[in-house]
């Protein structure tokens, strides 16, 4: 069962020789991301030079990222069938018989916005300094670089001394806690940096995830499983906190049958999910380790450890 979550890309990738029907697969898969901007041309050599799914980024959540996926994929799959027609395209001596088209979506975290207009001036942070973070609605529009609002309604469920890490760059350590009338973190800056005003900012809180319970299965994931079957797109990159998020995910791609199987592939970025790693491994099709957002959780010497026990699962 787990051996066959290492075959998934040789289910849906394959290459066929051009002398004869006998099937044969690389080991290695390369997944290439394709933008709006990127050209049929561009295309084209990504296939030539060995392309066995192409990634389509979701990352952002926004509504025209979609927009631009419909448009890219519509080229993507124009460039594939022209391909398969003509059998120009070989590749170590195969020629493309099927591409795999992925969608990667979001991942789960808490994220906090400075209100102001683009264009107005960074807000600088320095060692010392100290920032509150507050779940009260009215700071979704009046925070300042004194107090900032953040999108998770159990901020007392923290603990003195957890770290807080703001995009990548900004440390912080969780000074006092507020519980009442209206929770707020009180935090002391370890390393400064600089906001942007009205720009987003994504909040790690190393070592928390699962004491937060976020929820990753959202209206945005539904949507995206209904866009994934509409436009036939094979893969769909999800991030999971705990295996009950799989089933509610597996859920929404069986609903309505039809004939295209999204396969869902569980992105792991938090080390807690290693105690679930069993249970999500049997709900998922296939799991990809985020490298770069597990190092924000835990320490980065210790992702390729985690990502060899976490593969060792599977064989």
């Amino acid at each position: 069962m787990k051996k066959s979550k290492l075959n998934l890309f040789n289910d849906l990738v394959m290459y066929t020789p051009g002398n004869n029907k006998r099937k044969s697969f690389r080991s290695t898969k390369i997944i290439a991301t394709i933008k709006r901007e990127t050209s049929r041309e561009e295309i084209l050599g990504m296939i030539t030079a060995g392309m066995n799914v192409a990634r389509f980024d979701a990352s952002s959540g926004k509504k025209e990222d979609f927009e631009n996926i419909v448009a890219s994929l519509k080229v993507f799959k124009e460039v594939v069938n022209e391909c398969n027609k003509s059998g120009a395209i070989k590749s170590e001596n195969f020629f493309v018989t099927h591409i795999a088209c992925a969608l990667d979506l979001k991942g789960v975290y808490l994220e906090s916005e400075i209100y102001g207009k683009s264009g107005d001036p960074d807000v600088k942070l320095s060692r010392g300094d100290k920032i509150i973070f507050t779940n009260h609605s009215e700071r979704k529009t009046k925070s300042t670089s004194l107090c900032v609002y953040i999108n998770y309604r159990n901020l007392s469920k923290f603990k003195l001394g957890q770290p807080i890490i703001i995009n990548e760059n900004i440390h912080l350590i969780v000074e006092s806690i507020e519980r009442a009338p209206l929770e707020a973190l009180i935090c002391d800056v370890v390393k400064g940096g600089k906001f942007v005003c009205g720009e987003r900012m994504e909040v790690n809180f190393p070592g928390a995830k699962a004491d937060l319970d976020l929820e990753a299965i959202t209206e945005d994931t539904i949507s995206a499983i209904n866009f994934c079957k509409k436009n036939e797109i094979d893969l769909l990159f999800v991030s999971v906190n705990k295996p009950s998020d799989l089933v509610k995910i597996n859920c929404h791609v069986k609903a309505d049958g039809g004939l295209h199987t999204v396969k869902v592939i569980a992105k792991i970025e938090c080390e807690v999910v290693l105690q679930f790693i069993e249970m999500i491994i049997e709900q998922s099709d296939g799991f990809m380790i985020s490298r770069a957002r597990l190092g924000r959780n835990i320490s980065p010497e210790l992702v390729t450890a985690f990502q060899k026990n976490v593969i060792a699962e599977c064989l």
